[in-house]
């Protein structure tokens, strides 16, 4: 059954050996936490038609929040949460068909990326969204899997005294492959 208007979502994420760069040194870490998403609009004649770009063909969902911790061998190397303007990107649940259902959960994020070193975090905000697919026989999903379709890189602030804006992306996260649960 699709959800309805308002109702609000958790997501528990898991994703192993995503390869992550910082200052060009690659790395391979397990990234898990949260994401929720609030049920914006959904039309009353769901799965009527199949064109993704009609909006009487998908639930529009808003991501509230992300929480993700990447680590290797217990030391937490870098957390992804959301970047200002996140909420400009909208998350689609596209109805292919209600019975037997099938569903493509694309997710629209915009990120940011803490790197945490010795010396402290240092903070990137990606240079656009990453788009994070799943396809489903059922909603919420439950252990699920969900592919990013593209890498996405991190930039640094633009200012003349940062040292990261010697590099065009500092930190980049490669395509990766996840498994969201709902309860």
């Amino acid at each position: 059954m699709p959800p309805s208007v308002g109702d609000e979502i958790v997501y528990t994420l898991r994703a192993e050996d995503v390869a992550f760069s910082y200052l060009d040194t690659w790395m391979y870490l397990d990234f898990e936490g949260e994401v929720k998403q609030t049920v914006e609009a959904a039309p009353e004649d769901l799965g009527e038609n199949n064109d993704p770009d009609d909006p009487e063909s998908y639930i529009r969902l808003r991501t509230d929040s992300l929480s993700l911790k990447g680590e290797r061998d217990g030391v937490h190397h870098v957390s992804l949460d959301l970047a200002d303007g996140a909420s400009e990107f909208e998350s689609r649940l596209l109805v292919g068909q209600i019975s037997p259902p099938r569903f493509m959960h694309r997710s629209l994020l915009l990120l940011k990326v803490g790197v945490h070193t010795k010396d402290g975090t240092v903070e990137f905000e990606a240079d656009g969204p990453l788009l994070l697919d799943g396809l489903l026989t059922r909603f919420p999903p439950k252990d699920d899997h969900y592919r990013a379709n593209d890498s996405v890189g991190f930039r640094a602030s633009e200012r003349r005294d940062d040292p990261y804006s010697l590099y065009e992306n500092p930190a980049i996260l490669n395509r990766f492959q996840a498994r969201l649960s709902s309860e």
